[in-house]
C-alpha cells in the first residue's frame, strides 16, 4: 500500500476487506439491524395507540370549531379564516324551518343552509366545488325516506331544485344525516362559523376562531364539536412524553459498540497497514469506513424489517407520521453513532503497540 491513499482507493479497499471477511461482517451486521429492528418495534408499538385515537378524534371532528354570535357571523369574514395558517377549511351555515317536501307529503324534514366549506368539513373527503343555485344537499337518511339522490329533483316551497350530492355517513354531524340544505353562496350573515384546524392548533382552536372572527358584530362564541377537557386524553402530551422518545440515546450508543467491535476484530489487519506505511488518518478513515457501511446497511434493513413487522404483527397501517417519527429516533442514534465512529480506532489501537497487534496475525 502507498501513501496518501485517495478517497475512492480507500472505499474500494473497505469493500473489497469486508467482502474477503464476509462471515464476520455479516454476524455483526446482523446485531446492528436487530438492534434496529427492536427499536423500530418499540417505538412504532408505543405510538401506534396514540395514533390510533388521534385519527378517531380526527374522524369524528376533534379539530372543529363551531363559532357564533348573537348578530350572526359574516360569510365573507368566516370564508376568509380559511385561508389563515393552520386552517383546514372554514364554511358557513345557517339553521332553518321545518319543511315538506313535494316527493315526500305529510314528511317533516329540518331544512338547513350550508356554504360548501361546510359541507366539505361535515363530510371529509367529499369533492363538492364552491357551487351555489337552486340546488340542495341530502343528508344519507334524507336521501332514503325521499327516494332521491344525485341529479334528482325535489321541490320545496313551491320551488323546484336540483339535489347535487348526498352526504355519505359522516361521525362528525350526524343529525344532519336528516336534513335537507340548500347549498348557499358565502354572502351576508349565517348563524355558524365552522372551523377545521390542523394537529398543530392543539386546544387553543376555540381561541383562535374567536381571535380570527373579531371583527364580527356582537361577542363570539367559539366551543369544538368535541369536548376536550382535563379527562380528556392529550396524544401530544403523552407523545412528547413516551419513553421511547430517548432510545436514540441507546440507539446511538449500541451501534457506536458495535464500532469499536468491528474496529477491535480487525486491528491486527489496521496495524498491518501501518507497517506497510499508510498514514494513520488513512488507517482511521478506513476503519471508519469499514464499519460505518456495515452498521449503515444494517441499520436501514433493520428499520425497514422493523416496520414491515409492524404493519403484519399489529394490523395497523404504516403511515408517512410513523415513519417519520421512528426514522428520526433510528437516524438520530445512527448520526450519534457515526459522529463518535472516529473514536473507535484510538480505543482499540492505543492499548498495545504495532508490533504486539501484528503478533495477533501470527
Amino acid at each position: 500500500m502507498s501513501r496518501g491513499w485517495s478517497m475512492a482507493s480507500l472505499w474500494e479497499e473497505a469493500v473489497r476487506n469486508l467482502r474477503a471477511s464476509l462471515p464476520r461482517t455479516v454476524t455483526l451486521g446482523v446485531i446492528a439491524g436487530g438492534l434496529a429492528f427492536a427499536v423500530v418495534a418499540a417505538e412504532a408499538a408505543s405510538i401506534a395507540d396514540m395514533a390510533s385515537f388521534r385519527r378517531r378524534l380526527v374522524d369524528e371532528g376533534g379539530n372543529v370549531v363551531i363559532a357564533g354570535s348573537d348578530f350572526g357571523i359574516p360569510a365573507a369574514l368566516c370564508e376568509a379564516v380559511g385561508d389563515q395558517e393552520h386552517v383546514i377549511e372554514a364554511g358557513s351555515s345557517t339553521s332553518g324551518t321545518a319543511i315538506y317536501p313535494n316527493v315526500s307529503p305529510g314528511r317533516l324534514f329540518g331544512l338547513a343552509g350550508a356554504t360548501a366549506g361546510a359541507v366539505r368539513i361535515w363530510a371529509p373527503g367529499t369533492s363538492i366545488a364552491d357551487l351555489v343555485g337552486p340546488g340542495w344537499v341530502l343528508g344519507s337518511e334524507a336521501a332514503e325516506s325521499l327516494g332521491s339522490g344525485a341529479g334528482s329533483f325535489i321541490g320545496i316551497d313551491g320551488g323546484v331544485g336540483e339535489v347535487m350530492m348526498v352526504l355519505p355517513d359522516s361521525r362528525r354531524l350526524v343529525w344532519n344525516s336528516g336534513s335537507i340544505m340548500h347549498l348557499m353562496a358565502p354572502e351576508g350573515d349565517f348563524d355558524s362559523c365552522w372551523i377545521e384546524y390542523d394537529d398543530s392548533a392543539g386546544r387553543i382552536g376555540p381561541d383562535l376562531a374567536r381571535y380570527a372572527l373579531g371583527d364580527a358584530p356582537g361577542e363570539v362564541r367559539a366551543a369544538r364539536l368535541v369536548k376536550l377537557d382535563e379527562f380528556s386524553r392529550d396524544v401530544s402530551a403523552e407523545f412528547r412524553a413516551r419513553p421511547t422518545a430517548r432510545l436514540w440515546l441507546a440507539v446511538g450508543l449500541g451501534l457506536f459498540l458495535i464500532l469499536v467491535l468491528l474496529t477491535w476484530t480487525r486491528r491486527s489487519e489496521f496495524a498491518l497497514y501501518r507497517a506497510l506505511g499508510a498514514r494513520p488518518i488513512d488507517v482511521m478513515v478506513l476503519g471508519v469506513a469499514e464499519s460505518g457501511l456495515v452498521v449503515v446497511l444494517a441499520t436501514v434493513v433493520g428499520f425497514l424489517w422493523g416496520l414491515a413487522w409492524f404493519a403484519v404483527s399489529q394490523g395497523e397501517p404504516v403511515t408517512g407520521e410513523l415513519v417519520r417519527v421512528v426514522g428520526r429516533t433510528v437516524s438520530s442514534g445512527l448520526l450519534a453513532a457515526l459522529a463518535l465512529a472516529p473514536l473507535a480506532m484510538p480505543i482499540v489501537m492505543r492499548r498495545d503497540g504495532l508490533m504486539d497487534q501484528l503478533k495477533e496475525r501470527a
